[in-house]
């Protein structure tokens, strides 16, 4: 209940970065009074941004994947990650009709013989040993 309140309530994102993907710039706040930003690559190159106005500094060179570790000297504003995660990538909904280069490919129906565990009946027969078991033992405490 705590964890769906906090969640309805926005307050699960404070503090979350959004992600951002390659060739996509990074806008960072910058400690007051400072003029650029030490940006780590994840490749090991590193590279200065310039403070603009406001005291946001924006780095646009992030063609590589990975963890950008951005010296801000303000906690929570460090680290940026560029990621290939997409939302149309992402989405996994089963498809009813699919387009290849040969055709048209439907979804299909049918009677197929699947596979099926035998652990739940293994169980199902240790139980049986079990429960004789305990049936024998509570015919000798009486006896």
């Amino acid at each position: 209940m705590h964890n769906a309140l906090r969640y309805l309530a926005g307050s699960a994102a404070q503090g979350q970065q959004p992600p951002i993907t390659p060739g996509e710039p990074i806008t960072v706040a910058a400690r007051p009074g400072a003029t650029s930003v030490n940006v780590h690559r994840p490749d090991g190159k590193n590279d200065k941004a310039t403070i603009r106005r406001a005291g946001l500094a924006t780095y646009g060179q992030t063609d590589r994947v990975g963890m950008y570790h951005i010296d801000t000297s303000i906690a929570g504003q460090e680290w940026r990650a560029v990621n290939l995660l997409d939302e149309q990538e992402s989405f996994i909904a089963p498809n009813h009709s699919f387009q290849i280069a040969s055709g048209q490919l439907q979804a299909g129906e049918g009677t197929e013989n699947l596979r099926q565990p035998l652990w739940p009946f293994f169980l199902m027969a240790l139980g049986a040993v079990l429960l004789f078991e305990w049936f024998i033992y509570n015919k000798r405490v009486f006896i």
